[in-house]
């Protein structure tokens, strides 16, 4: 019993960690996870370049502008409520109900401006 307690305390001073399930979930997880954010920036690259090649540079130019005011804005509703929410911390239960309001309010909104993106566009 002595010996086996010995040997223990000898591995954990030297600095060696026995391997968990656990640690190897996480390990697995953590690669899995930077293996689909490569594949998605990969995705992203190669439509962005087909786009790029296929749309004229002037419609390019105009149809990002408009996306990227459409997006900024959808992003600042959505983050507002949240932010705030977590600026007066009264209560958790006020917090959640701010929280869970934000989504219904960012797809509304964002579907109004989508409208009104679509409406002008036509033109």
């Amino acid at each position: 019993m002595m010996a086996v307690s010995n040997k223990n305390m000898q591995h954990q001073q030297a600095g060696e960690k026995e391997s968990t399930p656990e640690s190897e979930n996480i390990a697995v997880a953590a690669a899995r996870g930077t293996f689909l954010s490569f594949i998605l920036k990969f995705v992203s690259f190669g439509t962005s370049q087909i786009i790029f090649r296929v749309v004229d540079p002037t419609t390019l130019g105009t149809a990002s502008i408009q996306f990227e005011l459409l997006l900024n804005t959808a992003l600042f509703l959505s983050r507002e409520g949240f932010r705030l929410a977590l600026i007066r911390q009264s209560s958790t239960e006020k917090i959640n109900n701010v929280i869970w309001l934000t989504l219904p309010m960012g797809l509304v909104l964002s579907a109004f401006a989508f409208g009104i993106h679509f409406y002008t566009c036509s033109r």
